[in-house]
Parts: structure tokens; sequence; C-alpha cells
């Protein structure tokens, strides 16, 4: 009994980090594309793309590309399963083939005909320069992560950011962001492996979005004036 609970333990912990790992590329990648359910166990999600999304399609594209998912159609008695929703499992994957396996799904679904997610003709929500740098200063950005948890993140004057995420702010996180000509940039501490990203940033009303160089949608938020949140 001793080995097959040491056994149990050690598969336990080993799930849990594939399962953090999958969460947390999905968050990076596909924060504004697609949803997770909670998940308490296994090594597998249930993801929900966009609604133009046909995951039969999709999903052999996606073995093209050297990434495996489920249609979840078999789990449906019926005709009714819904057409953009999929499974996706890590159960056998290493943890450092995971990322590389979520970048390459976040790239088809980004070139999916439907996605109309491209960077604005109209320069009248584009922000660069001085007039980015002031929008963003002391701003409060309000979104929520893929798996359905609250995020707020304050951009402090001084060019410090921190971060909470989670219904009793359980995920802290700090950064920095600053402004490059035409892009904004920012750089957590942990969050999104802690690289650096450059974005272009449209602004209209109480909503922002960041785009990559490509001009495809890659984040968005509600943002607020900190002395007004």
């Amino acid at each position: 009994m001793g080995h097959y609970d040491a056994t149990m333990m050690r598969l336990g912990r080993l799930f849990r980090e594939r399962r953090t790992a999958l969460r947390d590329a999905l968050n990076h990648y596909l924060q504004n594309a697609v949803a997770i359910a909670p998940l308490r166990g296994g090594a597998t999600y249930w993801v929900r793309g966009p609604d133009h999304l046909d995951v039969e399609v999709f999903a052999a594209e996606a073995e093209r590309r050297g990434v495996l998912i489920e249609p979840v159609g078999p789990y449906f008695a019926d005709s009714k399963a819904p057409r953009n929703i999929f499974r996706l499992g890590v159960t056998s994957l290493p943890l450092d083939r995971i990322r590389q396996g979520v970048a390459a799904l976040a790239d088809l679904m980004r070139d999916l005909p439907g996605t109309a997610h491209a960077f604005p003709d109209t320069a009248s929500a584009h922000l660069v320069g001085a007039a980015l740098q002031t929008a963003m200063s002391g701003a409060v950005l309000l979104c929520k992560t893929v798996y359905g948890d609250p995020c707020t993140i304050e951009l402090l004057p001084n060019g410090r950011m921190s971060g909470r995420a989670g219904y009793a702010n359980e995920d802290c996180d700090e950064g920095r962001w600053w402004v490059e000509g035409d892009f904004w940039c920012r750089q957590w501490s942990r969050w999104s492996y802690g690289e650096t990203s450059r974005l272009m940033t449209t602004i209209t009303g109480d909503r922002i979005g960041w785009f990559d160089a490509g001009g495809r949608l890659v984040d968005s938020a509600v943002i607020r004036r900190a002395d007004l949140s």
C-alpha cells in the first residue's frame, strides 16, 4: 500500500503541475478568445471557443500543426453538442511542450475566418506617445481570467503596476509598464512568463484593446481612472 500511495501522490502532483501549466498558457495566449470551467482533478479542460468556431474543422487544422484536441460530440447523447467546445488534455504531455502547443492553437484561432478583431482603420481610438502615456498613467484595468476569476490591474504613474486575480485576490503579481513610441509595454515578475509584451493600444469609451504587431486583438479590458474606480 505504501508504494501505491506514493505513486498516487506523485501522479496527483504531476497532473496538478500540468493542469496549472495548461491553465496559465490558455490565460496568456487566449484570454480574450476562450473560456474554461474550473477543474478540481484530472488533466483535461473543456474549452469554449468563439461562437463562430467549427471545432471539427479546427481540430483537423490543429492536428496538421501538431496539436491534438478532442471535439465533445461523443459526450452528448443527441446531435446538439456545442460546435465551439473541445477538450484539451495534458495527461501525457511534457511540461515544456504545453506552452508551445497552446501558442500554436492561439495562432490558428486568430487566423480563422470570422475572427473580426483586426486593428481598427480609424486613428481616433489608437493612442501613441504622450497621449498613450497620459491615458495609462494611474489607470485601473478590470478583466477576467480565462477561467472566469476577476482580475484588477493598477498602473501607477511611476511605471509600476500591481495585479490581483481571484475572488479573494489570492493570485498577485507586480511588474512595470512603459511607452515606446506607438507601443504600450508591460512586464510582470511572474505572470505572462515574466516576458515583455509590446502592444498597440486602442481606447473606445471604457474599453481598452491591445493588438500585436500584426494587428490582431490579443487582449482587452475595462479601463477606469484610479480616482473614479
